[in-house]
């Protein structure tokens, strides 16, 4: 075996050692902070956050950026994987955040993964920036480096993704040496993207879980800028953190037709399909309110048999979610709004709920589909008021129709009809 520069090795190695400088400040500083993260990191117990995410797109450079929806989400960290589910559903799928949420700007990584990348797996380049002032408090900054073979930052447009290399700064409190803010920029974005820049920063803070004080984020934003000039913006916000416990629970398979997490025995039920279910909200929806992902809830508003049995009593209570509460501007302002209904519930029994939304209102505001072209003359204007509602093939289950104006307000009493189906096939 041929070693082309052992002699050189051995011949140094006897030269005798100069006396060790000491090491600058700031590099000093560096190893505490890593090593104050690290201890920060691998103390994390696994928990749980409640992510509200305030979503804001604008069509040009130039333009104003308009808020278009809010989402409400639970993150939970466990080991070193984040999972999502829907506020209060009691369970986390290992499934991608993108196969909950399948339009507009999304994301993960936010909660944990970047502060892990940076201060934890040795691959960033790291140099002291110089002091800031962050809320008052005197604050060190550094500016880092992530290459592209040793990220796994991954951005995604559409049905394109790509892994990006990124750097950006991280601020840490003077005295504490707890990271204060952590700004992420990606680089050499592919062109096939569309992308001018991803920049995304974090607000840090600590919070109590369990018996102890956590550093965890408190706050985001990212934005995302594309080459045309048109741009999404995320602000996000972390609440309700709380350790994760033993009533909730990690999925990996389809969830089963009862909530997990319940203790009260219940007889589960089949509804036929084809049986009509006339109901009144019991949950007011308010755009400048609700989000989706929010729970609602409807009452069966006259009883329901089929040859002649009883199969629903009237105020039997139905579950479900708001899934859509998007607004727009053209032709005219107007919402967006997706609802779905998954369960029935009494004290005894349960359900679940297979069905397609057939009937809103009567509701002033509501109106036909937008999107399909009106013989209104040379104007496009909206369609006239309709209770028929819309169904996309690839949410099944979930009622679309649309409320004219800047803000959607859908009152508790609402009429719904909804007609029971068959099981969707997975």
């Amino acid at each position: 075996m041929y070693f082309p520069f052992a002699g050189a090795l051995f011949f140094l190695a006897l030269l005798p050692c100069p006396a060790q400088t000491e090491l600058p400040r700031e590099v000093l500083l560096l190893s505490r902070i890593r090593q104050r993260m690290s201890e920060v990191l691998d103390q994390l117990p696994n928990c749980t956050c409640l992510e509200t995410i305030t979503r804001f797109r604008k069509e040009t450079a130039s333009g104003p950026f308009r808020r278009i929806d809010r989402l409400r989400l639970e993150v939970a960290l466990i080991g070193k994987k984040e999972l999502f589910s829907w506020p209060g559903s009691g369970r986390f799928e290992d499934k991608s955040i993108t196969e909950m949420i399948d339009r507009g700007t999304i994301g993960s990584g936010d909660f944990a993964n970047f502060a892990r990348a940076v201060f934890l797996s040795h691959a960033a380049t790291i140099n002291h920036a110089g002091e800031d002032l962050r809320h008052r408090r005197r604050a060190l900054r550094y500016n880092y480096q992530m290459p592209l073979f040793q990220s796994g930052y991954r951005v995604r447009v559409d049905d394109r993704a790509a892994v990006v290399a990124y750097h950006g700064s991280f601020w840490v409190d003077a005295e504490t040496l707890d990271l204060l803010r952590l700004q992420v920029l990606a680089d050499q974005i592919p062109l096939e993207l569309g992308l001018a820049e991803v920049v995304t920063e974090l607000e840090y803070r600590k919070i109590p879980l369990g018996a102890g004080l956590f550093l965890l984020p408190a706050t985001a934003e990212s934005v995302m800028a594309f080459s045309s000039g048109r741009a999404s913006r995320n602000r996000i916000e972390f609440t309700d953190c709380r350790q994760f416990a033993a009533e909730s629970s990690i999925s990996f398979e389809q969830p089963a037709a009862s909530r997990a997490g319940s203790n009260r025995p219940q007889q589960l039920i089949t509804l036929p399909a084809g049986i009509e279910v006339q109901v009144r909200l019991e949950t007011p929806i308010d755009s400048e309110k609700s989000a989706i992902g929010d729970l609602i809830a409807a009452r069966v508003d006259r009883e329901v048999k089929s040859e002649g049995r009883l199969l629903l009593t009237k105020g039997a209570l139905l579950e479900g979610r708001i899934r859509q509460l998007e607004s727009f501007t053209s032709p005219a302002p107007y919402f967006e709004v997706g609802l779905i209904l998954t369960g029935l519930r009494l004290e005894k029994w349960q359900a679940p709920f297979f069905a397609d939304l057939e009937e809103v209102g009567p509701l002033p505001a509501l109106f036909g589909d937008p999107t399909r072209p009106q013989d209104s003359g040379s104007s496009r204007k909206l369609a006239a008021p309709t209770i028929r509602a819309r169904y996309l093939p690839q949410a099944p289950g979930i009622g679309f129709f649309y409320i004219a104006g800047s803000r959607c307000q859908l009152p508790k009493g609402l009429r719904m009809v909804w007609r029971t189906k068959d099981k969707p096939s997975p």
